[in-house]
């Protein structure tokens, strides 16, 4: 009888690699899953510090009631786009650069519109600031400087006309409006609807139209300077289609719309 010869079975080594390599990738996720959750539970996932700069009349303390965000929330994720929709709701505001910096750094850059004007509240007796956009705030009297035109007598009839105002003394330089102490409206004419008076902290009137402001300012310390040299040292200075002078005395009974005596202006 014949004997068979038998022939050992190899494993195949194949399948065992592929276990290997199965169980190395499973202990990878289990470890990498664990370090995550050990980062997202620590302080580096966390906002450590909130820093907002650049603010003048508006407070941390309502910017961040309004940013919705707080030390100790989650570094990755932070609706951005919510928090600056709810500061941008600020009509103070002009613009925000909203930055991240890891670990655990925000830091908000504010840019306020710029005040151009004061106004005394008549119901409060509480000085409120006017920006260049035309939004009013009341502040603390003891806040700020007044270093700016104060608006007296205006109404909500030419709130309009305000807001115009606000917007071209925005657009005028600080060392322009030095020598404008009060801004007021005038009635309105035929001819010129946005009519203003604004007094001078050198004893002189001036009166013009809003439309006419950005223009006009540039040449006001010229011809004040022009009328002192001949001894005019108060009147009224219209800048108007023509520049003229009254040389009046400054009181609370003049007329707006005297021209006795009015000279041209060079």
């Amino acid at each position: 009888m014949e004997k068979q010869n038998s022939v050992p079975v190899l494993r195949n080594r194949n399948t065992k690699t592929r276990s290997n390599r199965k169980l190395l990738l499973l202990l990878f996720l289990f470890f990498t899953v664990i370090l995550v959750i050990l980062f997202f539970n620590s302080s580096l996932s966390k906002i450590n510090t909130i820093s907002i700069q650049g603010t003048h009349i508006l407070s941390e303390k309502e910017l961040r009631q309004a940013l919705l965000l707080n030390e100790g929330d989650s570094y990755f994720f932070i609706e951005k786009e919510k928090a600056l929709e709810q500061l941008n709701s600020n009509k103070v505001i002009h613009s925000i650069e909203f930055i991240k910096k890891f670990p655990g750094q925000i830091e908000i850059n504010i840019t306020e519109f710029p005040i151009v004007a004061y106004e005394v509240n008549s119901n409060t007796n509480q000085i409120e600031v006017i920006f260049s956009n035309g939004f009013t705030k009341e502040v603390e009297n003891h806040e700020i400087m007044i270093d700016k035109p104060i608006l007296t007598g205006w109404s909500e009839e030419n709130e309009d006309v305000k807001i115009e105002l606000s917007q071209v003394l925005g657009r005028i330089h600080d060392q322009l409006l030095v020598e404008i102490s009060e801004i007021r409206p005038l009635p309105p004419t035929l001819s010129y609807n946005d009519k203003i008076m604004m007094y001078t902290r050198s004893s002189y009137e001036v009166v013009t139209t809003v439309s006419y402001l950005e223009e006009k300012i540039l040449y006001l310390d010229n011809a004040i300077n022009k009328l002192k040299q001949n001894d005019k040292t108060s009147g009224r200075i219209n800048l108007l289609d023509s520049d003229t002078f009254e040389p009046i005395d400054i009181g609370e009974n003049t007329q707006i719309n005297s021209t006795e005596d009015s000279i041209e202006i060079d």
